[in-house]
């Protein structure tokens, strides 16, 4: 098993993408699952930002590195759609590839995203249940 490198938050530049090549040629850069059961916003020079809050690990897919944090920013259409659901009181599990494509924007690229497993929200109480076996409950005469 690889060594997992724990970072404070889980992003592109720490998960270590070559921005620069990144510029060139599609590529796959990283594999992220989570579990996410909140978010924080904030605002930063670059404006608002959103991060996943819960557990996650995402691998390098050209290094073999393994990394985990509390914090998630994944691309923002799909971070965007995972917060949606968590605002609703909905935890979320899921599981995505990100890659890169050139592009002519500003920053040379622009991020794909395919899910690895269809994202869902997950009601904790259920998933604990399907693992253990409980007498149904009795009904009251």
């Amino acid at each position: 098993m690889a060594t997992q490198k724990l970072v404070a938050k889980l992003s592109a530049k720490s998960i270590g993408i070559d921005f620069a090549k990144a510029k060139t040629a599609p590529q796959d850069q990283f594999d992220v699952l989570g579990y996410a059961t909140d978010i924080k916003e904030g605002e930063s020079t670059y404006g608002k930002w959103t991060a996943l809050v819960g557990n996650f690990e995402a691998t390098n897919i050209a290094t073999g590195e393994v990394f985990v944090s509390t914090q998630c920013f994944l691309p923002a259409i799909v971070n965007d759609l995972v917060a949606s659901q968590i605002k609703q009181g909905n935890p979320v599990q899921f599981a995505y590839r990100i890659g890169t494509v050139p592009a002519d924007s500003t920053v040379g690229y622009e991020y794909t995203v395919s899910a690895l497993v269809e994202a869902e929200p997950l009601e904790i109480l259920d998933a604990i249940r399907g693992k253990i076996s409980l007498p149904a409950p009795k009904k009251n005469k």
